[in-house]
């Protein structure tokens, strides 16, 4: 179910797709993730979307369940919810929202406990869903905003964009940037569209945002290896926005 915002900003801002933490897992990059909470923080002016799969959250019964990707430190799903809002705490006031990802989305439907909404009322977060739109004004200019954690997707990069843009096309009005969480692969792209007509070009960015599960690992397995899945970096993306438009973007990887 899709959830809708509005939200009214001034001056200059900083928008962060922050997500696919998967703690609770040996392939958690703890250490980055640690770091870009920090540097969150000390963003004068950055909103958050949490893009979702908070933690890995793998059962017993799942396919890609393994005792010894397990991070023995959590004592079950509860410890990793715990840790996520003890880490995310310092930088509550600018989270904007929380999306549910499928590791956690899967888990909630098996237990009948709906562990995103959870955190996201301990951070006194939007709860939204596995998408959120948001109209986002800045300065009296409205710049649409997607952010979606899909369920399911390509493992290449082509794959991936094809089934995001699918998505943005079916809106008539396409937002400016778009945030797909879930593939872990950490780029934006950009694309130009016709607006109203052929003498003006509206820029559109779609952005992977990143993940801190690290798939490889000397001497460990996962479900990367064993899948041969790319191999790809962690962080998560942020734009530096204003007068309804977006200035730059950054990989913080």
């Amino acid at each position: 179910m899709p959830t809708t915002i509005d939200i009214k900003r001034k001056g200059n801002r900083q928008l962060c797709g922050f997500g696919d933490f998967h703690v609770g897992n040996l392939g958690f990059d703890e250490e980055k993730f640690l770091r870009h909470i920090d540097l969150i923080k000390n963003m004068k002016n950055a909103d958050v979307i949490v893009m979702g799969d908070i933690i890995d959250a793998i059962s017993h019964d799942d396919k890609r369940y393994q005792y010894n990707e397990m991070d023995k430190r959590f004592d079950g799903v509860e410890d990793t919810l715990y840790y996520v809002i003890d880490k995310l705490r310092p930088i509550k006031d600018k989270i904007i929202g929380i999306i549910e990802g499928n590791h956690e989305g899967k888990l909630s439907i098996r237990n009948e406990f709906n562990y995103t909404k959870f955190v996201a009322n301990e951070l006194d977060a939007f709860w939204c869903h596995e998408s959120l739109f948001l109209n986002y004004k800045l300065d009296k200019i409205n710049m649409p905003i997607l952010a979606i954690h899909p369920y399911s997707g390509g493992t290449t990069i082509g794959g991936q964009v094809n089934k995001v843009m699918k998505f943005i096309n079916a809106f008539e009005v396409p937002p400016i940037i778009t945030l797909a969480g879930h593939f872990h692969s950490l780029d934006v792209l950009t694309f130009e569209r016709f607006k109203g007509d052929f003498s003006t070009l509206q820029k559109h960015y779609l952005a992977m945002t990143g993940s801190y599960l690290r798939g490889y690992g000397e001497g460990r397995s996962s479900y990367a290896s064993r899948s041969m899945y790319t191999p790809k970096g962690t962080g998560f993306v942020s734009f530096e926005i204003s007068k309804g438009k977006v200035d730059r973007f950054n990989l913080h990887g």
